[in-house]
Formats: C-alpha cells, sequence, structure tokens
C-alpha cells in the first residue's frame, strides 16, 4: 500500500486495473451502498483503458472465491433511490419518535380517567351522605 497525501491506494489488477481510496477527514467520501451480499459496497477507479479515472462501486468480495456481482459505475447512480438501509433506519426513529408520542397520550390519557373517576366517587360519596343525613 502506497501513500499518497492524506489518503491511502490500493491497486488492484484483475482484467482492468483499479485502484481504491480511503478519504480522509478532509476529504468529502461518499459511503457505499449495501450489496447483494449485504456487504458495503467500495469506490473503485479504473486505472488504464477506455474508462480510465471512471469510477464504479463494487462488493469488497467481488475477487474471493465467494465472488458477488454487484457493480454500479459511479457516474450512473440513481440518486432517487435512498440507501434502503439508511432509509430503514430513519423510518425506524420516526416510529420511535411517534411510539413515545403516544405512550404520552396514552399517559396523560389514563390520569384524565384516575381524575374523573374520583370526582365520580367524591360525588356518590356526597350523595349518599346527603340522602342519609339530609332527611333529618
Amino acid at each position: 500500500m502506497e501513500r499518497h497525501g492524506s489518503s491511502d491506494r490500493k491497486t488492484v489488477s484483475s482484467g482492468n486495473d483499479v485502484s481504491r481510496s480511503r478519504a480522509s477527514s478532509s476529504t468529502s467520501a461518499r459511503k457505499g451502498r449495501l450489496c447483494f451480499c449485504h456487504a458495503r459496497t467500495i469506490l473503485l477507479t479504473v486505472k488504464h483503458g477506455d474508462n480510465a479515472g471512471r469510477q464504479f462501486w463494487r462488493c469488497p468480495f467481488w475477487m474471493t472465491p465467494e465472488k458477488c456481482d454487484m457493480f454500479k459505475w459511479a457516474d450512473e447512480e440513481d440518486e432517487a433511490q435512498p440507501d434502503v438501509a439508511a432509509l430503514a433506519l430513519g423510518i425506524i426513529e420516526d416510529l420511535r419518535k411517534e411510539n413515545e408520542k403516544l405512550r404520552k397520550e396514552l399517559n396523560c390519557e389514563k390520569m384524565k380517567v384516575k381524575k374523573l373517576l374520583t370526582l365520580l366517587i367524591v360525588s356518590v360519596m356526597m350523595n349518599v351522605i346527603v340522602l342519609f343525613f339530609g332527611k333529618h
């Protein structure tokens, strides 16, 4: 692995030469999406040929025996389709907040019921007292 400024570069060869970069804290890095085998994809760059300099997303296991064929050109990404995991986490967070809100409303309604039952009991007791002691 060679060191170039603030980023690490790894060159991989298998038909097409590509390089993989890890962005430093000073550069903006895009997170890869989840591929078919549920691993986070990596951003690679073509080193030679007609597509030299073009970036693409690839499964980190594309050169292993358990080969995953996930491949997507970075410039052809459909930004309208968000990362499913991020979308799911957002939905979970929204549901958690809604659940908390409903719990608070339920507790408030329970308190109202307790107050109403207390008033009902006091009212019944006053009526009983008036009925027994009011006729003298």
